[in-house]
């Protein structure tokens, strides 16, 4: 595969490239039961499933009713370096996806409901675990980060969309505006599953002022000639009627480049700008370069302007993508820092999986003076987001026996 935009730079400020190699892939069949309202009870179960060439793969279910969801853990008998879970049934919607960087899964109920059929939940589970090197970039201090991250489509070269009437016109506060196909939304969204059902008038998705256009999330928040943005009546299908949905303080940019997720399982993350002193001139020089070496593709995004966006639209898999690639660019040196940013603390996911890196990866930050003063300073001023970060993070260096 091609650098993605790192053409731009010096040949020896390249560390790697992204390459990658064939995923291995287990298979699993399962039928979990409902109570008689269709609502969640006590389940467990363990299944395998044999790899060839490369060994067992263990499933294992947990109903909790106790929290409302399903706890899905897998074991591998190799060190990949993420797992895809896809759940789907017999029906063609919805299919429920997931990405783990550590392997455990938490579904909630509400969204397996949509798989249940004569009182239980028959479902068919795909465990992909792919093997990839990550691009990095050099920067002249030394730091090493990704540039991208692209573990759901890795290895695709792909451009095929998915077949669809574009019957949705997304209209932004800036004048952009784009076609979709409404079937494409709900299919990936439930957010546009309730909004796009019949009966229901043009469309306001509000509330994403504060997320989307906060200065520490990179937002992309006009548009720019990269790429063309204003729609047409040639985007659109021909004949039928359209349905406006309005956007407001929604980027333009992010939201086209998830769209074109949805359609193909392609997207491409920005370097933080917060990365290095001249982060935003590294960026710059990123995503100016980005049309001429990968043509045809939307620019690279903010990661947590993806996240933000994937939250409101409840797009799971897109979350966890932003997510793992937030956790790749982290430095050991600015975890506490990362960990008290205000986009983590109104993200509480967010600062539940940084939290379990540092437990996992990055325990030597714990066992710093700078780290028992910040939960000293957290203690006396009662701040519960830190201190319960601190206690997830002992529990898990910590598991009870």
């Amino acid at each position: 595969m091609q650098n993605y935009g790192l053409a731009t730079l010096e040949p020896r400020e390249i560390v790697s490239s992204l390459t990658a190699v064939p995923s291995s892939t287990a298979y699993y069949s399962l039928t979990v039961p409902t109570t008689e309202e269709k609502g969640i009870k006590e389940f467990s179960a363990v299944e395998d499933a044999d790899v060839a060439g490369i060994g067992t793969y263990s499933l294992e279910w947990d109903n909790k009713p106790e929290s409302g969801e399903a706890r899905i853990r897998v074991q591998r008998p190799d060190d990949g370096h993420c797992t895809i879970l896809t759940i789907r049934s017999s029906r063609d919607l919805p299919v429920i996806r997931r990405i783990a960087y550590y392997h455990t899964f938490a579904i909630p109920w509400s969204e397996l409901t949509a798989l249940i059929a004569d009182g239980v939940v028959l479902v068919q589970f795909i465990i992909t675990c792919r093997h990839a090197e990550i691009p990095l970039l050099k920067h002249h201090t030394g730091v090493m980060y990704t540039t991208m991250a692209d573990f759901y489509a890795s290895g695709s070269a792909s451009n095929d969309h998915e077949p669809c009437d574009r019957d949705t016109k997304l209209v932004f506060s800036d004048g952009n505006s784009l076609f979709a196909s409404s079937l494409l939304l709900r299919k990936h969204s439930p957010y546009f599953r309730h909004r796009l059902g019949p009966g229901t008038e043009p469309l306001l998705l509000d509330g994403l002022a504060e997320t989307m256009l906060d200065a520490e999330s990179d937002s992309e928040t006009s548009p720019t000639n990269l790429i063309a943005g204003q729609a047409d009546a040639s985007q659109s299908s021909a004949g039928g009627h359209i349905r406006n949905i309005i956007l407001p303080n929604t980027s333009w940019i992010v939201f086209r480049a998830v769209l074109f997720f949805l359609q193909t399982g392609w997207i491409s993350f920005a370097p933080p700008t917060l990365s290095t002193p001249d982060g935003r001139e590294v960026r710059k020089r990123i995503v100016e370069s980005f049309p001429t070496y990968i043509p045809g593709k939307p620019q690279p995004v903010s990661s947590k302007s993806v996240y933000s966006l994937a939250s409101r639209l409840r797009i799971p898999i897109l979350q966890e993508l932003a997510i793992m690639h937030m956790v790749l660019n982290m430095r050991e040196s600015t975890l506490i820092d990362d960990l008290n940013r205000p986009f983590f603390r109104r993200h509480e996911q967010m600062g539940e999986t940084l939290a379990a890196t540092i437990a996992h990866d990055r325990r030597s930050v714990v066992e710093t003076e700078v780290w028992a003063r910040a939960v000293e300073i957290a203690k006396s001023t009662n701040d519960e987001y830190f201190l319960k970060m601190h206690r997830a993070i002992q529990e898990a260096l910590n598991p009870a026996t």
